[in-house]
């Protein structure tokens, strides 16, 4: 029951933003497209990434770091601390 109460209200806020975007179009256009021209590239970008931005987060050839020598362990013979049995 609660489902047919919310159809007339969201088909009402659909038309009022139908509404709110054709009158943004008329009155000013490039504030209707520039964020859409934003919006657009950046998923763009995000579908498609460039081959620089993809090398340079995925080298195919990783830079050659510089090992670190091991340091040497001392020989430690093994103590006998000698103890009392009972």
């Amino acid at each position: 029951m609660p489902r047919r109460t919310q159809f007339p209200w969201y088909y009402l806020i659909l038309g009022l933003a139908a509404i709110g975007l054709i009158s943004q179009l008329v009155h000013s256009p490039s504030s209707f497209f520039i964020p859409v021209l934003v919006i657009g590239l950046v998923w763009y970008f995000y579908k498609a990434p460039p081959r620089w931005f993809i090398r340079l987060v995925n080298p195919s050839h990783p830079r050659a770091s510089k090992k670190l020598p091991k340091k040497k362990r001392k020989k430690h013979r093994f103590q006998v601390i000698n103890g009392n049995k009972k």
